[in-house]
């Protein structure tokens, strides 16, 4: 049928020529479905192929150079958990018989104040005490004259006050020493300093 459609096409005078215009359009789109359903139009030459594949150019993909990370030079920090370490301070060791002699100095200046006896307590001072004791109350005298006037200006309660007085807690470090005197339940420091001829009281006790 295609041939024969063909044919009529080509062929000079044909009947499809010589079709009137009412028909002409419906007879076109005949023909043209004849033609495509006979391989399409005739100017495709035989023998050509249609190429199945395309080439395409390679690409050669050139790796990624390693970017170098910095480490952290950051000062490594101490563990939050560990606590600094206080030293604990030692508790000095006092010598039993240097206990015993700064307490004896000590009771027996008290002593001596109740008796009167001026000889006692200044001995028991040192030199510096003693001639701080004499510029405090302007005397000339030695020191056991101006104490026994001192003590003798004394009321009977003053004297009470020191008879009852409790001498407490004894520190020694070296040559240096001290003993809590309490009198009339006031507490008051005494020191004292090791010397040749033993312990002398350095600072007055209050009385």
């Amino acid at each position: 049928m295609c041939n024969a459609v063909r044919g009529r096409r080509n062929r000079p005078g044909g009947s499809i020529g010589r079709v009137s215009r009412p028909y002409a359009l419906p007879a076109l789109v005949m023909l043209a479905s004849l033609l495509i359903g006979c391989g399409g139009s005739t100017d495709v030459k035989q023998g050509a192929q249609t190429p199945t594949s395309v080439s395409l150019p390679s690409v050669t993909i050139q790796p990624i150079p390693a970017v170098p990370v910095p480490t952290s030079t950051a000062p490594a920090t101490a563990p939050v958990d560990q606590a600094p370490t206080t030293p604990t301070a030692s508790t000095p060791t006092v010598s039993p018989a240097d206990e015993a002699a700064v307490r004896g100095v000590v009771t027996g200046y008290v002593a001596a104040f109740v008796a009167g006896d001026g000889a006692t307590a200044c001995d028991l001072l040192t030199e510096k005490v003693r001639q701080t004791f004499l510029d405090a109350i302007g005397s000339s005298d030695t020191c056991a004259t101006a104490f026994a006037k001192v003590v003798a200006l004394q009321d009977s309660a003053t004297r009470d006050l020191f008879r009852n007085a409790v001498v407490g807690d004894v520190q020694v470090s070296g040559d240096s020493a001290s003993a809590s005197l309490t009198v009339a339940g006031g507490a008051s420091p005494v020191s004292l300093a090791r010397q040749a001829d033993g312990w002398k009281i350095t600072t007055l006790p209050a009385g």
